[in-house]
């Protein structure tokens, strides 16, 4: 039931949006998010003319499939959606901040990359090896690709989550950096 609530708040709000002269594009363009609500806000004849722009530049549409033209729907994909989570867990830390979830504690990491800044002490590791992997937010989006178990399919015991976490110098940076 979710899901279809979200849907019909989500198509209103673009209907709402496109009637007082809006647009339903992030600071980042359209996406995978509002692809499919773009028919909402461009005419059939300019959707048309991406489509076709597409298929010259792109005949293989290799390049970002799902998103403009021949969008993926809005509710295809959400995160955490139904049956996102494969590897449960019960954690040690209190995560009270997170009513005593690991995994809503990992997905507030929103990956606006603030812990990459210049300014305070930011992951020591990371300013060595300039590896994304190693900043807090490479280390979120690693533990949150672990708990929905897509690519990261050996939970704990992945090569992958110890390639994130091994760096880890416990120096609380992130603790007081991430927004």
């Amino acid at each position: 039931d979710g899901m279809a609530t979200y849907r019909t708040f989500i198509e209103r709000a673009a209907e709402l949006v496109h009637r007082y002269g809006g647009s339903v594009s992030g600071e980042h363009g359209d996406g995978r998010a509002r692809s499919e609500l773009l028919a909402t806000i461009y005419s059939p004849e300019a959707l048309a003319a991406f489509a076709e722009f597409k298929r010259v530049f792109d005949p293989d549409g290799f390049f970002n499939p799902g998103v403009l033209v021949d969008p993926e729907p809005i509710d295809q994909g959400i995160r955490p959606g139904p049956g996102a989570r494969t590897f449960a867990l019960t954690p040690v830390h209190a995560f009270s901040r997170d009513g005593g979830s690991f995994s809503s504690a990992v997905n507030r990491c929103v990956g606006v990359g603030s812990c990459r800044s210049d300014v305070g002490a930011m992951c020591p590791s990371f300013q060595a090896t300039h590896d994304e992997v190693h900043s807090t937010r490479g280390r979120a989006r690693s533990l949150a690709e672990m708990l929905r178990g897509e690519s990261i399919t050996d939970g704990w015991k992945s090569k992958e989550t110890l390639e994130a976490l091994d760096l880890c110098l416990s120096c609380k940076a992130c603790a007081t950096e991430c927004p």
